[in-house]
């Protein structure tokens, strides 16, 4: 399988993938800095990669997706000028790909998302064919708190996306600006739910579209947002404005609002 960074082209566009994932540490093996970005133009060794990298890169080719959108890969880390650019363009890498992946279960870049989970496999006949089911001895659902949902940078990566396939502790959930899916099991979250699926219930159960809001939601919005987001954690400190400055951008066009009146009440 051959894998390599791609330098974007002027006036090209292609359909892309993009990771939210967690660190966590070991992602300094697989960074793209000054001294190694010449051979990862080239060529990157798969083998070399961590394993939630390289379960991303299976399932955006099964999904049959050319691109892929990596933080520690697609940003010469030891760069300040590359980094800066990056990280103010942030909102558009994820609200540009054509699908977001959250490795929700993984809670480092080691652990991967792809592991068989505890289900039993049984065949059922019936008139017509045969079908498959999977049983399991308790409730299936994914844990009431990710890891990943503790994540400073994550709230805007989710929001952003236009289709969000999260790969949880005991399920596959979907999510796109029409509907949520899960692939089996119990949907219900117990008493905490994420402040996405609090916005949807809001609004009648579909998923939010902070660009179409109006008035008391908006408001609404703005206060199960920023309550989330303060009790999320930063590797840098420095990233606590660029990691909500794109729906705080958002809220500011959808108010009709100046956004140079913002003052990062946080």
């Amino acid at each position: 399988m051959y894998v390599h960074l791609e330098e974007p082209s002027a006036g090209k566009t292609e359909s892309y993938v993009a990771l939210s994932y967690c660190w966590g540490g070991g992602q300094e093996e697989i960074m793209t800095t000054k001294a190694n970005r010449p051979e990862k133009l080239w060529e990157i060794a798969l083998e070399s990669l961590l394993q939630t990298i390289q379960d991303v890169i299976t399932v955006t080719r099964e999904l049959r997706y050319k691109y892929l959108w990596v933080d520690a890969i697609c940003i010469v880390q030891d760069d300040e000028e590359d980094c800066a650019r990056e990280v103010s363009a942030m909102s558009l890498v994820y609200s540009g790909a054509s699908l977001t992946i959250s490795a929700t279960k993984a809670d480092n870049s080691k652990q991967g998302f792809l592991q068989q989970r505890d289900l039993l496999p049984c065949k059922s006949h019936r008139e017509g064919g045969e079908t498959h089911i999977l049983l399991h001895e308790n409730c299936v659902q994914n844990k009431i708190l990710e890891n990943i949902d503790s994540r400073g940078w994550t709230l805007q990566e989710h929001l952003l996306a236009k289709r969000l396939l999260r790969y949880g502790s005991n399920q596959i959930e979907w999510k796109c600006r029409e509907h949520i899916s899960y692939d089996g099991g119990c949907t219900c979250r117990g008493p905490h739910q994420d402040s996405i699926q609090c916005i949807s219930q809001e609004r009648h159960t579909k998923p939010i579209r902070l660009e179409n809001g109006q008035g008391k939601y908006d408001m609404i919005n703005w206060e199960i947002l920023v309550r989330d987001y303060s009790r999320r954690n930063l590797l840098k400190l420095s990233d606590k404005l660029p990691a909500f400055g794109a729906i705080a951008a958002n809220f500011a066009q959808t108010m009709k609002w100046d956004s140079s009146d913002y003052y990062a009440r946080l």
